[in-house]
């Protein structure tokens, strides 16, 4: 703040705005001059016969006025304070202006009958310089006076706070180098802003890009200057030092993996983060063995599936195949429906035990019918089989002449007519015996001819 006689300018002014303090002894028609922020003016004084030596001080600056008031005419006595010598109260009471209004005013220095009225011109403070520092990837600074925010200054982006700390963690700046640097900004015109602080530098690291799953184990790319990497997946945490986790708890159906690249605490900024989702496929279900058809249901849309048996393995795109297995001998099977993309995986393996018995082939026999052009099929029951299914084909020379439909039999009766008719020279059977309970595989086929010339 300025404070001059109304109309009167001089150099006393230039040398008070330089920060020194300027002794004059004169006659209360001198100037006051000083420099104020908008608060109230420190005035104290002295006395000395009738004159008061009377200084003006502006708060926070090191600006001030000394002046000497000549009181002539006025008694000294009614200026102390409590007997003191103190003028303190006294002239501040007695020294009136608006500290609110910003630029130029009237103020007046009243005492008695004397009255000096100034022109003062009060000027916006300038904020203090922040000194920033850093911890865990929060950036914090000292709280300031005054009517203000603070602006954050990262790289490109500004960002405002009314808080003292700013985290580099939750932002989203991106990966690389990074500068920070924050300034105080005035919100009422009693101040100007502050320059802006101290510059801190941090290496923000690069997000992983991508996660596979292979043979139980997650791996992704290795992130430069990585302590570790956190993952956490379907709600439960996990950490790894390397780039890689061997896992094995994968729940059917949607799996969510979250990883985190993560720093050294200090000026290496963690990793934004990285998502996917992995599918894990439902395993077969309801697997039947009927020799030598293998078959299971499956709730999966599009897969294929892999089958092991002793030895041997094949693998299909559907929910079926054949498998020629020998009988009396113990086998399991084991069913996986294998993944078919980076995002899937396969399902857990479901096995199933097949130890079968396989039928006995039947004996057939083919003799003469009652008349010239029929015959007769006879089928020798065997142990456990519940029917018999007999294929008839007659021929002449190598030509078919007849396909006959094929034959059930049961033991109820184990003969089939069969009428030959003139052109067939040939009749061609096959037999085959099965359970109808499937407890037991189907025999082996009994192949029968018969010339008929």
């Amino acid at each position: 703040m300025m404070i001059v006689k109304k109309g009167i300018r001089n150099a006393v002014n230039f040398a008070l705005f330089l920060g020194l303090i300027v002794f004059v002894t004169t006659s209360c028609s001198q100037i006051f001059s000083t420099v104020s922020n908008g608060e109230d003016l420190t005035i104290s004084g002295s006395n000395s016969d009738s004159v008061i030596n009377v200084i003006l001080t502006a708060p926070n600056t090191s600006i001030s006025y000394n002046d000497n008031i000549d009181l002539d005419g006025f008694s000294i006595e009614e200026f102390k304070n409590d007997g003191s010598t103190n003028f303190v109260e006294p002239l501040l009471n007695m020294f009136s202006y608006d500290k609110e209004n910003i630029g130029v005013q009237n103020a007046w220095f009243i005492y008695g009958d004397y009255k000096e009225e100034f022109e003062l011109t009060i000027e916006p403070k300038v904020l203090e310089t922040l000194i920033i520092s850093a911890k865990n990837y929060v950036v914090n600074w000292s709280l300031i006076e005054g009517d203000l925010s603070y602006e954050v200054y990262v790289n490109d982006t500004t960002y405002f706070l009314n808080t003292n700390s700013f985290s580099l963690a939750d932002s989203c700046v991106a990966a690389g180098n990074i500068s920070v640097k924050v300034k105080a900004i005035a919100t009422s015109s009693k101040y100007t802003d502050s320059e802006y602080s101290n510059t801190l530098t941090f290496d923000k690291l690069n997000e992983v890009s991508d996660i596979q799953y292979v043979e139980n184990t997650l791996t992704w790319e290795e992130i430069t200057m990585a302590v570790k990497y956190d993952l956490l997946i379907n709600g439960e945490f996990y950490t790894s030092s390397t780039n890689s986790l061997v896992f094995t708890d994968f729940q059917t159906g949607e799996n969510t993996v979250i990883i985190q690249a993560v720093g050294n605490g200090e000026m290496i900024i963690d990793s934004h983060i990285f998502s996917k989702t992995f599918n894990k496929l439902y395993p077969v279900e309801n697997i039947e063995y009927n020799y030598p058809n293998l078959q299971w249901d499956s709730e999966n849309e599009s897969c294929t599936y892999q089958v092991d048996y002793g030895d041997e393995s094949i693998v299909t795109e559907d929910n079926y195949c054949e498998l020629y297995l020998d009988s009396n001998i113990e086998y399991i099977i084991t069913i996986t429906a294998l993944s078919n993309s980076s995002d899937t995986i396969s399902s857990s393996s479901v096995t199933h035990d097949v130890n079968y018995e396989k039928l006995e082939t039947p004996t057939c026999t083919i003799y003469l019918g009652d008349y010239g052009d029929e015959y007769v099929l006879h089928i020798t029951a065997v142990p456990n089989a519940e029917k018999y299914t007999a294929k008839v084909i007659l021929y002449n020379g190598l030509d078919e002449v007849l396909n006959f439909n094929p034959k059930v039999l049961t033991d109820d009766n184990l003969d089939l007519e069969i009428t030959a008719g003139e052109e067939a020279d040939k009749i061609y059977v096959e037999v085959v015996a099965s359970d109808d309970d499937e407890i037991y595989a189907d025999s082996d086929i009994c192949v029968i001819e018969r010339d008929l010339k």
